[in-house]
């Protein structure tokens, strides 16, 4: 495997983990979940067993749980102003 079909890969674990993650605590099915975001189940069942997620519906996921992109794969963006410094 590439590197970058590792980060690839990596990357869908993370969105799959936090999709997982927020919706386990709200205590809500992948069929709830689906309904409220207008999605099939079997696509949420897919993106939490890390299957691709388009952008449109990682913006939608993130939307629906009040939170951006990067937390929602769990990603910690180092302060820009830190890193020139």
């Amino acid at each position: 495997m590439t590197e970058r079909n590792a980060r690839r890969q990596q990357r869908r674990k993370s969105i799959s983990a936090g999709l997982r993650s927020h919706r386990a605590a709200e205590r809500v099915s992948q069929k709830d979940f689906a309904e409220s975001i207008e999605a099939n189940p079997a696509t949420v069942s897919n993106w939490e067993n890390c299957g691709s997620v388009s952008t449109e519906d990682a913006w939608e996921i993130a939307d629906h749980y009040g939170i951006t992109l990067d937390e929602l794969v769990g990603r910690t963006v180092p302060n820009p102003r830190e890193a020139v410094a």
